[in-house]
């Protein structure tokens, strides 16, 4: 794992070497593509328990490398005829996995590790981020509009799955629907929105990889599991955590502008209170198997009623507080 690692660090190193320090498309390009290949490659290179996890690995990833090749190809083709636009943009949407090109990754995370869904959830971001934001400022209303969706659809379709990898897959549509409308607040409040978002998944998937399935399983600690809890609700954006700083800067770079779009994403974030709140009533009041989560109520109605209460008195307060500061 660590030779795979160092390897991953090399080939996006030098991808990032080439986006950020080319002078022209056509390194910009061939840094994005470095940096999406790296991720294939590192997930590739990883052991296989069973002969049924290659082969659903397998197609998973295949899925994953003709989405990178034919996304690469027709971004290539636009930088080389001259086109931009809102056809670039839902091209870059698919390659990043966000709505209206968001269904492959529920796909795609079912199928691997821990430590490959915290890779995929960022690894392979930050080059069409760059070229959004270069390209951003005729289309930013559309932008904002699939920001807004992908908040919207990435919560609620992670409500329809019990394996954890596919619920942390609808939030890392969610995460990256916040990360589009940060294109408007200039480049300091992406990349630096970016940078938080990157440290708030590393706190989270090194913390999963630790526990494992074992927060699953019958016998393992309650406190392990609220405390596993306390590291979902950050991920949320909980008030004094990471993730309510990167959304605190999305809100007051973008807020001049997009003002409705701000309080309307404000108002989605219900969902993913859902999506999260979820997650923690298994992890708190049910019996779970491996890949899955939900077996047998355990017998904590009153810490789950207390929980949910928790949840719902925070997104209230976060509401409410946003239209005041908006204000």
């Amino acid at each position: 794992m660590l030779m795979m690692l160092v390897f991953l660090v090399i080939m996006y190193s030098f991808g990032l070497g080439v986006m950020v320090f080319s002078g022209d498309l056509f390194n910009l390009w061939l840094g994005m593509e470095t940096m999406s290949l790296s991720v294939i490659f590192f997930c590739v290179m990883t052991k296989f328990s069973f002969l049924g996890e290659m082969s659903n690995k397998s197609l998973g990833l295949l899925k994953y490398f003709f989405i990178q090749v034919i996304t690469g190809g027709f971004v290539l083709l636009f930088f080389v005829v001259g086109m931009g636009g809102w056809v670039l943009f839902v091209i870059l949407f698919l390659k990043m996995g966000v709505f209206p090109g968001h269904s492959w990754v529920f796909d795609v995370y079912g199928v691997l590790s821990y430590i490959e869904c915290f890779v995929l959830s960022v690894f392979p971001k930050f080059g069409p981020l760059l070229i959004l934001y270069m390209n951003v400022n005729s289309e930013m209303a559309f932008v904002s509009f699939c920001g807004v969706s992908s908040v919207l659809f990435g919560g609620f379709l992670g409500l329809n799955y019990t394996d954890f990898r596919m619920i942390m897959g609808g939030s890392s549509v969610m995460n990256m629907g916040w990360l589009l409308i940060s294109c408007g607040g200039g480049a300091l409040v992406l990349f630096g929105s970016y940078l938080l978002y990157v440290l708030v998944l590393l706190t989270f998937f090194l913390f999963l990889n630790f526990w494992g399935v074992k927060l699953f399983m019958v016998g393992t600690s309650m406190s392990g599991k609220i405390l596993m809890s306390f590291v979902l609700m950050g991920l949320l954006g909980m008030p004094l955590t990471l993730a309510f700083i990167m959304k605190l800067l999305i809100m007051m770079g973008s807020l001049l502008n997009y003002f409705y779009v701000l309080l309307f994403i404000l108002i989605l974030g219900a969902w993913g209170v859902g999506l999260y709140s979820r997650v923690v009533n298994f992890l708190v009041g049910y019996e779970g198997v491996v890949g899955g989560l939900g077996m047998g109520v355990c017998g904590f109605g009153g810490f789950k009623i207390l929980l949910g209460s928790f949840f719902a008195i925070v997104l209230l307060v976060g509401v409410v507080w946003g239209i005041i500061f908006l204000y």
